[in-house]
């Protein structure tokens, strides 16, 4: 936990700018960790303890908690039936060659 002494938010005095108000900005401290030498290992500490609140390492607690979320499922082809992983715009390479073909020639 030495980089807390490096951080940027521990030396300036900055009140409750990291704990903002519910829908209140968040703006100004996201701005104070972009410049943070170790914005990296506070992100690393925030997103290992998911109690901790506010602002850490540049992001809110809604916003890591949605990196926490394990992805539900792999983004498949939207052609009935095909299954293979999309690449684009919801279909899969073989789909989206065709799709693309298409339009080229309209």
């Amino acid at each position: 936990m030495s980089w807390r002494y490096s951080a940027l938010c521990a030396q300036v005095d900055v009140g409750d700018l990291f704990f903002p108000e519910k829908g209140g900005t968040t703006r100004p401290a996201k701005a104070v960790c972009a410049k943070c030498s170790v914005r990296e290992a506070c992100l690393a500490e925030a997103m290992a303890n998911p109690n901790l609140s506010g602002i850490w390492g540049g992001l809110s607690d809604v916003e890591r908690k949605a990196l926490r979320r394990p992805r539900s499922r792999t983004l498949e082809c939207t052609v009935d039936g095909c299954g293979m992983p999309h690449m684009a715009r919801g279909y899969c390479q073989t789909h989206y060659n065709r799709y693309a073909r298409g339009r080229a020639a309209s």
